[in-house]
């Protein structure tokens, strides 16, 4: 897998995760 890509599907993941947990919080 390429670096670049490792690290946008991180980016991704933990903004996924922060939505989530503004959504939990809702």
């Amino acid at each position: 897998m390429m670096d670049v890509e490792n690290r946008r599907l991180k980016e991704e993941l933990s903004t996924a995760k922060k939505e989530a947990v503004r959504w939990s919080n809702k």
